[in-house]
């Protein structure tokens, strides 16, 4: 009977994290349509140079904002998940209490100086100070922007990600749009868009604060929490800064190295290869909540349980969209892009191994942070980018653009496979190796069958269609097929992978 109410934890937990992930994907996809509508009626109305201007100093608030709340929300959301699951709902309120203040203290420091120095912010960026103001607007909106971040990790913490996406990304976005159109009839300028995005954001923070709700005072000095989080959370944002510049490093680098035209190339198969990533990327914003049940109850038997059916359910979300990329990547171009682009046809089939190897070794640095182990997830991602740079500056001007996917799947195993050797440190093993060989044979039948049904028909939508069809069909019957039949006793490697 034990036995069987384990199993159906593990399930219970595994089907609340692939719910979870389910509800942050698509509410982020609605997101990025609400933003398309915005920029649209941006561009619409004030023209192409207002509009740059707009998100360029946007850019800038955005990025201030990541450094202002200094990891605090991937700490928040850490210990929020640790405190709630050993049953200390204060300690969790007083972890999220800190990190709120430390991004509201450090932001507006930074809007501060920033409105201290608009103008020549302005000339720097703008090319002239009298565009000082929409700098000014774009300061402020950097508190509500850092404390967005940690609201979201608290309540994706608290294992509330329906009110998490509520207030990030669906009211965020959806409110630029409610205050657009008048601003814009009030100030069809720069300054006008700006306005309701500053506006939205300070809404959406606010509703944040409304669904984290105050908590009860914990009996520790807030002083004392604040330096326990910094103290974890700032390995997190160097790794946090080092990650975006690794998924970007390849993108900027490869201008010194290979003609604009290639450039184009790199710019137009990216995008399509991240796109194979966004289930994994959600799986792994929401799966920290489940992995901190197991470590309170200090139970490394089931958080490795856990860890191989999320792994496994992450390779199965990716697979079946890199394996169309890698079957037909000329069939997309042509189709998303034009002729013109079947050159980045080798890119592309590079870039899509590269997402694989991503999710082949598994969401460990997750792993690593719930463990309490952010130094080593910082190595991890040293390690990445190392490696990635390295492999840039020594294949690009040999080889050209097509180097670019090689790097790129080199520094993903450096970054990943380093994660995964320290998770194995920590944790113990979790049988990746055996389920990314059985992801591999997978992927590698469901492409072969796509591609060999696609030559049957003519036409790049013909092609895909049908051979769409035949590698998704091959995919489920292979996964079905590669299937262990019945759990092993114990938890060795507990996998539900349909």
């Amino acid at each position: 009977m034990a036995g069987a109410g384990y199993s159906r934890s593990m399930e219970a937990l595994t089907r609340a994290t692939l719910a979870g992930a389910g509800l942050f994907a698509a509410s982020t996809a609605a997101g990025l349509v609400f933003e398309y509508l915005a920029r649209n009626r941006i561009a619409a109305r004030l023209g192409p140079a207002e509009y740059g201007r707009v998100y360029l100093v946007l850019a800038g608030a955005a990025i201030l904002a990541k450094v202002a709340q200094a990891g605090s929300a991937m700490g928040v959301k850490r210990f929020a998940a640790l405190h709630v699951a050993e049953g200390r709902p204060e300690l969790a309120a007083a972890y999220i209490r800190a990190g709120l203040a430390v991004a509201l203290l450090a932001s507006a420091v930074i809007a501060a100086a920033v409105w201290a120095w608009s103008a020549p912010i302005a000339r720097l960026l703008l090319g002239s100070s009298a565009e000082a103001p929409l700098v000014v607007i774009a300061a402020w909106v950097v508190p509500g922007l850092a404390c967005l971040d940690v609201l979201q990790g608290a309540l994706i913490g608290l294992k509330r990600t329906g009110a998490a996406v509520l207030a990030s990304p669906l009211s965020e976005k959806a409110l630029v749009l409610v205050f657009l159109a008048p601003l814009l009839s009030v100030a069809p300028s720069a300054s006008g868009g700006l306005l309701a995005v500053g506006i939205a954001t300070v809404l959406a923070a606010g509703i944040g604060f409304v669904l984290v709700g105050a908590g009860r005072r914990a009996a520790v000095p807030a002083s004392s929490v604040a330096r326990d989080l910094l103290s974890f959370s700032w390995p997190l944002q160097v790794a946090s800064v080092l990650s975006l510049l690794m998924l970007r490093l390849d993108a900027t680098m490869a201008g010194a190295f290979v003609s604009a035209r290639e450039v184009g190339y790199l710019h137009a198969a990216l995008p399509l290869a991240e796109l194979s990533l966004v289930g994994f990327a959600a799986i792994v914003t929401v799966m920290t909540p489940s992995l901190m049940e197991y470590v309170a109850r200090g139970d490394r038997d089931g958080m490795r349980a856990y860890y191989g059916r999320i792994q496994a359910s992450a390779l199965h979300v990716a697979g079946p969209a890199a394996a169309l990329l890698i079957a037909f990547p000329g069939e997309v171009l042509t189709t998303l892009y034009s002729a013109e682009f079947l050159p980045a046809v080798p890119l592309l089939r590079a870039l899509a191994v590269a997402s694989l190897v991503t999710v082949a070794c598994g969401p460990s640095g997750a792993a690593l942070v719930a463990l309490g182990r952010p130094r080593a997830h910082l190595a991890a991602t040293i390690a990445g980018v190392a490696a990635l740079g390295a492999l840039d500056v020594a294949l690009l001007p040999r080889i050209g653009i097509e180097a670019a996917g090689a790097a790129r799947a080199g520094g993903f195993l450096a970054f990943h496979g380093l994660g995964l050797l320290l998770l194995r440190r920590h944790l113990g093993g979790t049988g990746t190796l055996a389920r990314t060989a059985r992801f591999a044979a997978t992927v590698a039948l469901a492409t072969l069958a796509g591609s060999a049904a696609g030559r049957l028909v003519d036409g790049a939508m013909a092609r895909l269609a049908l051979g769409g069809l035949a590698l998704a069909a091959v995919y489920v019957i292979s996964v079905l097929s590669f299937a262990p039949s019945a759990a092993p006793q114990g938890i060795r490697e507990v996998e539900n992978v349909v």
